[in-house]
């Protein structure tokens, strides 16, 4: 039998739009797999990195450990690929500084 499928209305980068997807994926699943937007990145899914930040209703949340389904809400807002890190990773991983200086929002890192 296949996953059942939830289907919410939200508003994606300024955009309203409706996506299906099965309830268990992450946000960070929802907006890469589902909704077709892959500026969001996949780093440690575990988050501490923070490369998966995404803005929920103007916070900064680590999508890959919010459920979709925290978008179900009426008029939630979601902006994906150009939010800054919640903060930076470790400074024992070799690539953090590149990560936290390349940072799309002025005065973020």
């Amino acid at each position: 039998m296949p996953d059942a499928k939830v289907k919410i209305a939200l508003e994606l980068n300024g955009e309203p739009v409706e996506v299906a997807f099965a309830p268990h994926k992450t946000l960070l699943e929802v907006l890469r797999e589902d909704a077709g937007l892959t500026g969001t990145k996949h780093g440690c899914e575990l988050g501490e990195c923070g490369t998966c930040t995404v803005l929920l209703d103007a916070t900064p949340v680590l999508s890959c450990l919010v459920l979709g389904l925290a978008c179900a809400a009426p008029n939630t807002a979601v902006s994906s690929g150009n939010a800054a890190p919640a903060r930076c990773c470790s400074t024992e991983h070799p690539c953090c500084p590149a990560w936290c200086s390349a940072s799309p929002v002025p005065g973020a890192a």
